[in-house]
């Protein structure tokens, strides 16, 4: 899964690096930076797992690998059902964004918002993958 996931970022950043030389815009830059950082982790994974039998657990695949396996069966059993919670996912991103940018809000809640918005992005991450991998037959 981390060398597949290493191969697809590899790929994608050929396709950007294309379009990065003939006409750049700031969200080619950022998806090329978020890709870079995960090709780097899958690296970093697999070289740990060459040199010393065991992963590091800082890529979100393995960090989330439960979370992972529960939605990919949820995606192989219901699919409307994983919608409704991919679109619940997103909700509660943009729900704590709001929090985090509420006027008066204290740091603490402020710090639990990003807690849990990070909490949330990753799990979005999780969707976006099983659904990139649907698209693309992988």
């Amino acid at each position: 899964m981390i060398y597949e996931d290493r191969i697809r970022t590899y790929r994608q950043m050929k396709v950007l690096d294309e379009r990065l030389d003939t006409a750049p815009t700031d969200s080619d830059v950022k998806e090329m930076a978020e890709l870079r950082i995960q090709n780097l982790l899958c690296f970093r994974e697999l070289q740990s797992l060459n040199d010393r039998g065991v992963f590091l657990n800082e890529h979100p695949y393995l960090k989330n690998r439960a979370d992972y396996e529960e939605l990919l069966a949820l995606w192989n059993s219901d699919r409307d059902r994983f919608i409704r919670q991919y679109e619940n996912c997103r909700n509660n991103i943009r729900r704590y964004t709001g929090r985090m940018n509420r006027p008066g809000a204290t740091a603490e809640a402020i710090e639990e918002a990003r807690r849990h918005k990070t909490r949330h992005e990753q799990r979005a991450a999780i969707f976006k993958k099983i659904l990139s991998h649907a698209n693309t037959g992988s």
